[in-house]
Formats: structure tokens, sequence, C-alpha cells
């Protein structure tokens, strides 16, 4: 069993996909609110690594709305140029961390956490950022091409500094390493009980989008 359980004590049961044996979905209606904690339970039916119930907890940060994108063509950057997508968004005076994701007419490009820009606040802390880069298009790269009439959509994520670092910590793991020889790698560690690999994150998500 799955199950996910608000502030109120309300439990709130994942439902395992037909088709995909081992995913399991939250109800359709059901969503986070900014500022609650919710705990992540597990409870399996043969233990693995000695364990049957694995648990986690994660708080949902606020996060603003985006004013707007720009999408400014950088010609003279690479072979054919990249697109860099401007954010303009104030940003809250609390310490925050972000997560960006960028979409071409509904398709998600960022689709690896490699590929995911993530940040904090530090150099924009409660101000507001004004067209700030969030995003490079490579003009020669087939997926991230844009062409004229079609629609650049941002995604920000409010993220939890665990979650940054674990992400940071993933990049890192799978960039390249150098020297040649050097250490094989090792897994993440993330915030599930039990020595158990991944990340139980919760997260808000703002939109912006911009026709080319």
């Amino acid at each position: 069993s799955v199950e996910i359980e608000d502030d109120e004590g309300n439990i709130h049961v994942l439902n395992e996909k037909p088709s995909e044996p081992g995913t399991y979905e939250t109800a359709f209606d059901f969503h986070a609110i900014m500022g609650n904690t919710y705990t992540l339970n597990i409870n399996l039916e043969e233990a693995i690594g000695g364990h049957t119930f694995y648990t986690a907890t994660e708080t949902a940060p606020f996060i603003n709305e985006v004013d707007s994108i720009q999408l400014v063509l950088r010609e003279d950057w690479g072979s054919q140029g990249f697109i860099e997508v401007q954010c303009y968004y104030q940003d809250p005076l609390d310490k925050n961390f972000y997560m960006f994701n960028i979409f071409i007419n509904d398709i998600l490009i960022t689709d690896t956490l490699s590929e995911r820009m993530v940040t904090d606040d530090e150099f924009y802390n409660g101000s507001y950022t004004n067209g700030i880069g969030v995003g490079w298009l490579n003009q020669a790269i087939g997926k991230e091409r844009v062409d004229p009439g079609d629609v650049v959509t941002f995604q920000a994520n409010g993220i939890s500094e665990g979650y940054a670092n674990f992400i940071w910590a993933v990049q890192e793991e799978v960039s390249f390493s150098t020297p040649l020889f050097s250490g094989p790698p090792a897994n993440v560690k993330g915030n599930i009980s039990n020595g158990a690999i991944g990340y139980f994150a919760v997260y808000p998500s703002v939109y912006s989008s911009r026709r080319y």
C-alpha cells in the first residue's frame, strides 16, 4: 500500500496503474497546498533490504506567480544560435530554491534531471528578476529548435533545499568524471527512510508561455 498523509491527518491512497505495475498515482483531484506538510508511507508485502515500511516527509514551499517571459534570440551563441528564455518574477524575501522546466508546444524539453536548471535566489533574494535567464534552447539541436508560431512554456517549481541538494548531487553523479579512473559512482542519498533510493518531493508549479 502507498499512502500520503496531510497536516490534518487525512489519508490519500495511491492506486497502482494496471498498465504499469509498480507505478502508483494519486486521485485526479488531489494536490498539495503550499505551506502544508505531507508524509509518504509505503507498506510492502515482502521485505526489501530487510524492511517492509518506508516513509518520508516534505513541506510544500511557497512560490509567486510568474509575471511573464520573453524569448530572445542570441545569434552569436553556438553554430545556429540559442534562444534565451528570460523570466520576470518577484522573488519572496525568504531564501528560496527553484527548479525550471521548458516546454515547446506542450512537449517537455528538460525531460531528465541532468537537463533541469536548479538554483537558489542568492543573487536576487527579495528582488524583481527583470528578465533573468532561466533556460536556453540550442537551435542546432532538433528537439530544442523553435520555429515561428511555436509556443514556449516556462515552468517554475518552488522546491525545498533538500530536493535541490538531491538534484545537484544527481547531476554531479551523472556528469563527466575526472580523472578518468576516479572512484565508482554511489547512490545519491534521498529523504526516504531505511536507505531507499529516491526522493519524496512536494512542490508547487507556476507557468508562463510565449509564442515565438
